[in-house]
């Protein structure tokens, strides 16, 4: 059996000039940002995972492990559930109830004003970061000579974990479900437009050496699972 693998980003990319062909590059694109977009989720559930494994569920007092773990997570869940880039993501906020919407935001905003951005010390759900107090010291009446800080960074909280945990439980189906009428609806278009010879030849100049690619760089892994098991 014979076994063929394409590039849809190069692909995509060689057909966006062929007026015939206009009409099958967004379903393209449209599937690789959902693909790529579960792939950001999935990232999110592996490091909860591994932050729950490292500190043996004391999410309250974290290792500097955990907490970098954390502060990831919070970092790519924001990323995967951003809309407003190029990719062609799929929106799962229609998919959150009231409660989950509320936790959806609380998340956002620590992403965005705790620990991407120093808006304040808290976000707007109370989580807090980072405290800090500058300070300067005299010792036995001498002046001061020098300006110093002391801050306490919190590590994660056991809120904002669960808070991701049940947020993952609604989106990730919600997406993997996109993707499937996505893919659905793109594969008939292109069984239908391969019948066009110019189109056939780029689709057929897309094919792509896969485990080539993934292996030309020791330092990539394939798939999801990268996030190592044991540490």
């Amino acid at each position: 059996m014979s076994t063929k693998t394409f590039d849809l980003s190069q692909f995509s990319k060689s057909i966006k000039e062929v007026a015939a062909a206009k009409n099958l590059v967004l379903p393209i694109e449209e599937c690789i940002g959902a693909r790529s977009q579960a792939q950001d989720l999935r990232t999110v559930d592996l490091y909860l995972s591994e932050i729950l494994r490292i500190d043996g569920g004391d999410v309250e007092h974290a290792g500097v492990w955990g907490g970098s773990l954390f502060m990831s997570a919070v970092v790519m869940y924001a990323r995967g559930v951003d809309t407003t880039g190029t990719r062609k993501r799929v929106d799962v906020v229609s998919a959150l109830n009231q409660d989950l919407n509320k936790k959806h935001r609380h998340i956002l905003s620590v992403r965005d004003k705790v620990m991407a951005h120093f808006v304040g010390r808290a976000s707007s759900g109370g989580f807090k970061w980072i405290d800090e107090i500058g300070y300067i010291r005299e010792t036995d009446g001498q002046p001061p000579t020098r300006t110093a800080l002391a801050f306490k960074r919190a590590n994660y909280l056991a809120r904002e974990v669960n808070e991701l945990q049940e947020l993952l439980a609604v989106v990730w189906p919600f997406v993997q479900a996109e993707i499937e009428k996505r893919d659905e609806a793109m594969l008939a278009m292109l069984k239908h437009y391969r019948t066009n010879a110019d189109i056939e030849r780029k689709l057929q100049a897309s094919e792509v050496d896969l485990a080539g690619w993934l292996d030309a760089e020791s330092g990539t892994i394939e798939g999801t699972f990268y996030v190592r098991v044991a540490s």
